[in-house]
């Protein structure tokens, strides 16, 4: 079973993802703010963070950071519903973002494409030659189908 750390301020909406998740079949570790969160992280090592951008003590961005920095094949989905907290979140590590509102299957479903990647040959050397700057499809990309919205850049 996969660890997804979810920290999201909003209670029914946790409540809602964290639903979603598990029938999903996900264990989630949940928090409300930024220092549960990062109690998470002392203990166990996520294979998937879902962060929000905006929590009640702090910001989302400060758990992104540390998540990127301490784990760095450790995908970060970020949410929110202000599109340049997404932009900022991919600068600072995100690997994908989720713009609210969304239904929990589309939560679901980005969850599920990242842990097929994770689990898919070159993977982790994916992951790093991510280009979290660009959005869409460059000249010199590739496309991957697992993660649409990315370029990454080639292989070699």
């Amino acid at each position: 079973m996969k660890f997804i750390l979810l920290v999201e301020n909003d209670a029914s909406s946790r409540t809602a993802y964290v639903a979603g998740l598990q029938k999903a079949g996900f264990y989630v570790g949940e928090a409300r703010n930024r220092q549960e969160g990062l109690e998470f992280l002392a203990r166990v090592t996520p294979a998937i963070a879902v962060i929000d951008t905006a929590i009640d003590d702090g910001d989302g961005f400060e758990i992104i950071s540390e998540i990127h920095s301490r784990f760095p094949n450790v995908p970060i989905l970020a949410i929110s519903k202000n599109m340049s907290h997404l932009n900022l979140a991919m600068q600072l590590g995100a690997t994908r973002t989720l713009k609210k509102p969304f239904v929990c299957n589309d939560l679901c479903h980005t969850v599920q494409n990242l842990i097929a990647a994770l689990t898919t040959p070159n993977a982790a050397k994916m992951m790093e030659k991510i280009n979290v700057a660009r959005y869409g499809f460059q000249p010199g990309g590739v496309r991957n189908e697992l993660w649409p919205n990315l370029v990454f850049e080639h292989l070699n």
